[in-house]
């Protein structure tokens, strides 16, 4: 965006010293001046709108990011602490999540990015060293399905136990969570 504000049409010349100098003169200069404060105003109020922040959060609102070279980058994990009942995954609370299972129970996995967004959740996996593992059955927020990868382990339950075992999932969607892929990545000691 170009700016508005136009400087040059202000007379820098005016008033001419030691003379009676016509006050047209001034209001010209003066309305100028208060034009272009207006339109330095609303770019500067644009700019704190719009622009991306190196001290604060940046939201995007969707828009492509382009050109861009990631140097030290890195995700946001969110430690969701103790579960065990039905727990929603949240795909917008950030894309690596980590909870502590402490009853058999179900995760349900949603609110993925809209359809021709790539949206992908790394999920660990610890328990509380109980006698015998709690169950976990993956399902999904609305309509859709799991597909599962050569490791994924099948649909139905997995068993969850060690606390100092975390087991690691996968699950990705680019058509807004009707189809969802899931890999089990394993199990890490």
């Amino acid at each position: 965006m170009a700016s508005q504000i136009v400087y040059d049409s202000i007379d820098v010349t005016f008033p001419v010293a030691g003379k009676d100098n016509d006050s047209q003169g001034f209001r010209d200069n003066f309305t100028v001046i208060h034009d272009n404060f207006q339109y330095a105003k609303g770019e500067i109020e644009a700019l704190q709108l719009n622009n991306a922040v190196k001290n604060g959060p940046n939201d995007f609102g969707n828009n492509n990011i382009l050109r861009a070279r990631f140097v030290n980058c890195s995700d946001v994990v969110y430690a969701a602490g103790e579960v065990n009942q039905t727990t929603v995954i949240d795909y917008a609370v950030g894309p690596v999540q980590s909870y502590r299972v402490t009853g058999s129970m179900q995760f349900s996995i949603g609110n993925f990015p809209t359809s021709g967004s790539y949206g992908k959740i790394t999920l660990e996996l610890t328990g509380n060293d109980p006698v015998s593992p709690y169950s976990v059955v993956f399902g999904l927020v609305g309509s859709g399905q799991i597909k599962k990868g050569p490791n994924a382990r099948a649909l139905g339950s997995i068993n969850v136990s060690s606390s100092s075992q975390p087991m690691f999932f996968e699950f990705w969607t680019s058509n807004g969570g009707q189809v969802v892929y899931m890999e089990y990545l394993g199990t890490f000691e």
